[in-house]
């Protein structure tokens, strides 16, 4: 592989990661407003895990890369 295929090839690893940290990123302030909207002590384990569960399978993907 020449150097500059490589480079090429980091290049779009790097934009990859970066997009997939966004997306994961917004999907967690996405569940968080959603969480804390629900009114009364919103912030129970049982709740909390039931929001962070829909957006578990893009999470668990990206961390085992």
């Amino acid at each position: 592989m020449t150097e500059e295929k490589a480079r090429k090839l980091r290049l779009i690893y790097a934009t990859a990661l970066g997009v997939f940290t966004v997306i994961v990123g917004a999907l967690f302030i996405m569940q968080t407003l959603r969480i804390y909207g629900m009114g009364d002590k919103p912030f129970s384990r049982e709740i909390v895990a039931e929001k962070l569960s829909q957006i578990a399978i893009p999470v668990f993907y990206g961390l085992r890369r």
